[in-house]
């Protein structure tokens, strides 16, 4: 009898401390975190990834071959969990400087962490983001080098968003801000030659035999590295987040925010895709807006709605950041009493005048407005909800931003929505609960509106900064002690999530070949030549057979050609049997290694093995022939001329092949 009293008293100890346990939000971090991971890893069903039938997120383990490209990424990941306690601890002991180098060290994370776990999947990281921009998923590239007239493409946008329907789908629902700003780049190329031929010979080397894509101009395939820096933008995140999150509540609470953000998976699986850019439009947006709600000033009020007018240039998915501020700034204000409200009359106005700023330019100066294209997204977007079941979407949504954003994250996030509005609805919120009530409000809305079934845990990413801000601020509830041990909890279970999510998802196809590098060949040469033709491309050997041929023979004839420098077009090899009377008999003309190489494929000092076999006319006289050697730009019929070893545009190689009867 005792004995069972004595277990039944551990018992209800251990029950007692595991509910204590679970009353904690951390607590369920770690075991919804856990739970997540073994589902991600077993994928038991579909139903878990997205409404199976409709969409789901594609996923599968990740190859045995990938496991050696693994370390950079969990150290990079291992550095950046170990940089962020540490500092959180001495924060407060830290100077500006030093507060500014370790936002900068985020920075520059950022973007490292996204192309290390990239690198698992693609061994070469600039393949992906390569061929994620000129690929068939994106269109922005493609359009943007295309343009002849900026000015009438513009006008006549509505009528090209239409026509994108067949073609690239993301266009037919998007304004036209980031065609424009890959535009820009285009024409800042075309103004640095010398650049954009240093940045298009480089990328041409990952796709060198599209022809089509080679033999773009240089500045049109520079100009693809302004999508393959957004990755780069995306840091930069941090730096209006931590000002955000400052004002709201402490230095350390900004840190908190920022290095919280730095871990969230979105971020990495979403790598180079527009949404990843978003959330700095709405860092920037709250946080000009929360200084100008602050200090009273309307500037900031302006700078706030010009962000947001950016960013609705750039997507319409990112107009929701409009009312999003207009209630942000109307709990703000309606905290300090009904009379704070239209007293800010001048605030309003400012906001609302930065807000329309780039669409009231925009329609000036094309006659297009915003509610043109507004309508044409609306409808298209109203035709492709019909294949989503409505009730289903409304539950895997929010369950999609929570998990993206990062499980621990979106747990602290949910506690401090409910704590948010629980002060709301008895009018005794504060600033600190702003994040919280205006991210969840806007998110039930848009949800509930079912203007975004499915891949929420992209298109949302811009509400993940008030998500991140939320969770900072839940922290400063807990005692010093108790938040430095739940924050370093919340940030090993990120990273973790981070790389699991990285190793079992694939989100982000690229709808082209694979690049592997290839291998340089070693050929031996018959008979050496010195012969050098324009862009350095050497004739550096030969063979011709048979040397005597009757008409109607075959003659083959061996070239042995050799670069530097990879060429960066593709060039034609022509091969022309000249009679005594310097008649043509006969010729083959083709790339090399009969169309299979291009030169733009050349490995820099390489040895290229180029056959030509020259089928000798029926009616050809008999005599002595010599064989014309030379190379061309097809598109323009332009040959390349001797520089060394000849003169002309052509070389006859030594001997000479008699035909007879």
């Amino acid at each position: 009898m005792l004995d069972f009293m004595v277990f039944s008293s551990k018992i209800a100890a251990m029950l007692q401390k595991l509910k204590r346990a679970l009353g904690h939000p951390t607590s369920w971090a770690v075991l919804l975190t856990a739970v997540y991971l073994a589902i991600l890893a077993l994928r038991p069903d579909e139903a878990f990834f997205g409404v199976p039938g409709e969409w789901t997120w594609a996923g599968r383990p990740p190859s045995p071959a990938t496991l050696p490209r693994w370390p950079p990424a969990i150290i990079a990941l291992a550095l950046t969990v170990a940089v962020n306690m540490v500092l959180d601890k001495r924060w407060n002991t830290l100077s500006r400087r030093q507060h500014a180098m370790a936002l900068g060290f985020l920075v520059l994370m950022i973007p490292l962490l996204q192309v290390l776990l990239k690198y698992i999947h693609y061994r070469y990281p600039l393949e992906f983001y390569l061929y994620r921009t000129i690929g068939p998923h994106n269109g922005f590239w493609q359009v943007a080098i295309s343009i002849e007239s900026l000015g009438e493409y513009l006008r006549t946008y509505p009528a090209q968003m239409r026509a994108m329907d067949n073609g690239f789908e993301h266009l037919t629902t998007h304004p036209p801000g980031n065609i424009l700003y890959l535009w820009l780049w285009r024409k800042g190329f075309e103004a640095l030659p010398g650049l954009a031929h240093t940045v298009a010979h480089w990328l041409r080397g990952y796709n060198c035999a599209d022809l089509a894509f080679v033999t773009l101009p240089d500045a049109h395939i520079a100009a693809a590295l302004g999508q393959i820096s957004v990755p780069l933008f995306s840091g930069l995140t941090v730096l209006p987040l931590y000002a955000w999150a400052k004002r709201l509540g402490s230095p350390r609470t900004g840190w908190r925010a920022a290095s919280l953000f730095a871990l969230v998976p979105a971020l990495s699986l979403f790598t180079l895709r527009w949404d990843s850019l978003y959330p700095l439009y709405a860092a920037t947006a709250f946080a000009l807006l929360q200084r100008g709600l602050s200090e009273n000033k309307l500037h900031w009020w302006f700078l706030a709605g010009l962000v947001v007018s950016i960013a609705s240039f750039c997507s319409f998915g990112n107009a929701p950041l409009a009312p999003g501020m207009a209630l942000y700034a109307a709990l703000y204000l309606g905290s300090q009493g009904p009379r704070a409200l239209w007293q800010a009359w001048r605030g309003w106005a400012a906001l609302l005048l930065g807000g329309y700023s780039v669409w009231g330019v925009f329609h000036l100066t094309t006659g297009v407005a915003f509610w043109d294209l507004l309508a044409i997204t609306g409808e298209i977007q109203a035709a492709l909800r019909t294949a989503y079941s409505y009730g289903r979407w409304l539950f895997y949504n929010a369950c999609d931003i929570l998990v993206f954003v990062g499980v621990p994250v979106g747990v602290w996030f949910m506690v401090e929505a409910i704590r948010a509005w629980k002060k709301a609805l008895r009018r005794r919120q504060t600033s600190a609960e702003l994040p919280a009530l205006v991210v969840s409000g806007i998110l039930v809305i848009i949800n509930v509106a079912g203007v975004s079934p499915g891949e929420v845990g992209r298109l949302w990413m811009l509400w993940m900064t008030g998500l991140v801000v939320a969770a900072a601020l839940g922290l400063q509830h807990q005692s010093e002690e108790q938040r430095r041990s739940r924050y370093a909890k919340i940030v090993g279970l990120m990273a973790l999530q981070n790389l699991w999510m990285s190793l079992f998802l694939r989100v982000s196809p690229t709808g082209m070949p694979g690049y592997t590098p290839r291998q340089p060949g070693n050929p031996s040469i018959p008979t050496s030549l010195d012969v050098t033709f324009d862009q350095n491309i050497r004739l550096v050997g030969y063979a011709v057979e048979p040397a005597q041929a009757q008409p109607g023979a075959i003659i083959n004839v061996k070239l042995y050609w050799q670069a530097d420098n990879r060429p960066d077009l593709p060039y034609t090899v022509f091969v022309h049997l000249m009679d005594e009377k310097g008649g043509l008999q006969a010729q083959d003309d083709s790339m090399p290694a009969a169309n299979t190489l291009p030169t733009s494929c050349w490995l820099p000092g390489e040895v290229v093995e180029d056959v030509h076999s020259v089928t000798v006319p029926a009616h050809a006289p008999t005599g002595d022939y010599a064989v014309h050697v030379g190379i061309y730009y097809l598109p323009t019929l332009t040959r390349l001329p001797l520089t060394a070893g000849g003169e002309g545009d052509f070389f006859r190689l030594p001997g000479k092949i008699r035909m007879s009867e």
